[in-house]
């Protein structure tokens, strides 16, 4: 069960990344000059680092599950909200970065979560199917996206995004439920989880 879970997790934070990343581009390059990519160049991966320092500084503060389950359903909601106020110019600006901290914070969340659950042993049989979700999500995704696109447009396809975000904080849900091979509760944060990780 905990291997379907997380093959199911894998699955949708790379749906809503792929899919949030072809919604950014579609629509800013729809509504600003493709001049103005090299500063989202920039400005991307220093918010993503800032992002990923303030969740490694305060992160140990909660139990990881309580802070995947927040999270998720907290860009969920980011994402719903974006859908519903598209037009202004500087929000296309936040979707692009805030795509971006998703997708890094999501997979950190994931791979950190799935190292802890097993021992080096079980982690080297198992890890090669459940990071198979996130390739399924790749081909799955890619296959679908364009006939989507063009019935619904790339706004619409922010509802994606959303439901993705919610499939993960059940799945997370799902996993924290589950008692680890002779391991205490998870607690969030990179210290105990990169060390699991790596």
């Amino acid at each position: 069960m905990a291997i379907a879970l997380l093959f199911g997790w894998n699955f949708a934070i790379v749906t809503a990344f792929f899919v949030g990343r072809t919604v950014r581009d579609v629509l800013f390059l729809a509504h600003e000059s493709p001049a103005r990519l090299p500063y989202l160049y920039i400005a991307s991966p220093i918010v993503v680092t800032l992002v990923g320092l303030a969740y490694s500084r305060f992160g140990d503060r909660f139990q990881r599950d309580r802070v995947v389950l927040a999270t998720s359903l907290g860009f969920a909601a980011l994402v719903v909200a974006a859908r519903f106020a598209l037009g202004p110019r500087w929000l296309y600006y936040a979707l692009y970065v805030g795509v971006e901290c998703l997708g890094a914070l999501g997979m950190m969340q994931f791979w950190i979560t799935a190292g802890e659950r097993f021992s080096p042993r079980d982690a080297k049989r198992w890890f090669g199917v459940i990071a198979a979700g996130g390739t399924a999500a790749n081909i799955v995704i890619g296959l679908l996206l364009t006939g989507l696109v063009q019935r619904t447009g790339a706004e619409n396809l922010l509802w994606i995004v959303a439901g993705a975000l919610v499939a993960v904080a059940a799945c997370a849900t799902g996993i924290a439920r589950m008692p680890g091979p002779g391991r205490e509760p998870a607690r969030t944060g990179s210290g105990q989880g990169a060390r699991a990780v790596g």
